[in-house]
């Protein structure tokens, strides 16, 4: 069963000075992004806050915390945060909030995901789906990552693209820590037979290396780099 826990409009007006239409990353306008808040930890998007609504989701069946970034002007969906940890989310929820039946410090794994947009040629996304699994130690008041368990990415729309030598690091070295940092590298590569509309301008347009020609078979291919970060609240 899903249900639709909190829609939040973030209208701060942070980066007021800057000008910009539509949808601008926050790397770009030297600006925070959006706080994207799930059960154990935090993350800042890659949008600004004023241009984005959040939407937050809970799926009691997969256990299951979802948090999708929206652009407010055309309503499509820029991003997405996921926490899915080892114990019920409610049970977590009473652990956060001290409201569990017992005090005792508890300990957990949980699954922490963000759906990175990497390219998006001709407003199509390509997309990787970057997941690291962390063992918790927390009570109400306080909470630490103890280690990474595992950590991994895949290319987030299945069969239209690849996402070749893909490696993925965890950049934090020390723990127990307070933030995971996880980079991702690889090379994308996009077929003429990508099957979402894909096109060979498009791409060619991003700085992608192109082989063949736009209107016979072609590949397209361009390295990608991304790091996503989750800090325990």
């Amino acid at each position: 069963m899903f249900k639709s826990i909190i829609k939040t409009c973030f209208a701060v007006g942070l980066c007021l000075g800057v000008a910009g239409f539509g949808v601008t990353p926050a790397s770009a306008a030297e600006c925070e992004g959006a706080k994207v808040v799930l059960l154990t930890a935090q993350a800042e998007s890659a949008y600004r806050a004023e241009d984005v609504d959040i939407e937050y989701v809970e799926d009691d069946f997969a256990n299951t915390y979802t948090a999708i970034v929206i652009d407010q002007e055309t309503g499509k969906v820029l991003e997405s945060y996921s926490e899915t940890p080892d114990i019920p989310i409610d049970e977590l929820r009473a652990i956060r909030s001290g409201e569990s039946s017992t005090k005792a410090v508890h300990n957990y794994n949980t699954k922490l995901s963000r759906n990175v947009t990497l390219e998006r040629p001709g407003g199509k996304s390509i997309d990787a789906y970057t997941w690291v699994e962390v063992n918790v130690t927390a009570d109400f008041s306080w909470a630490q990552i103890e280690r990474v368990n595992a950590k991994g990415h895949q290319a987030g729309n299945s069969g239209a693209y690849r996402l070749n030598s893909a490696s993925t690091i965890v950049r934090t070295t020390s723990f127990p820590c307070n933030t995971v940092s996880v980079q991702i590298h690889g090379m994308i590569e996009v077929t003429s037979s990508n099957g979402i509309g894909i096109s060979f301008g498009s791409l060619s347009g991003l700085g992608f290396s192109m082989s063949g020609s736009s209107t016979s078979t072609w590949t397209a291919r361009k390295a990608y780099d991304a790091t996503t970060s989750f800090s325990i609240m």
